[in-house]
């Protein structure tokens, strides 16, 4: 993580619809997890979505 801070600036990170269906299927209220792992996934990947349209192909 350490890396990751330090030259946040000089790497770019995607995240696509299954990854945050992949957090949400541990979203209960109780699971601290969860708010840690929503929180990286934003520090990560701020908004840098990348997802798939049938018509258009990749879309960022």
């Amino acid at each position: 993580m350490q890396f990751i801070e330090d030259n946040k600036d000089s790497l770019l990170f995607l995240y696509s619809p299954a990854h945050f269906s992949d957090l949400m299927k541990s979203y209960i209220p109780e699971n601290q997890n969860f708010e840690i792992g929503l929180n990286n996934l934003d520090y990560l990947a701020e908004k840098h979505l990348i997802q798939w349209d049938s018509k258009k192909g990749i879309e960022f």
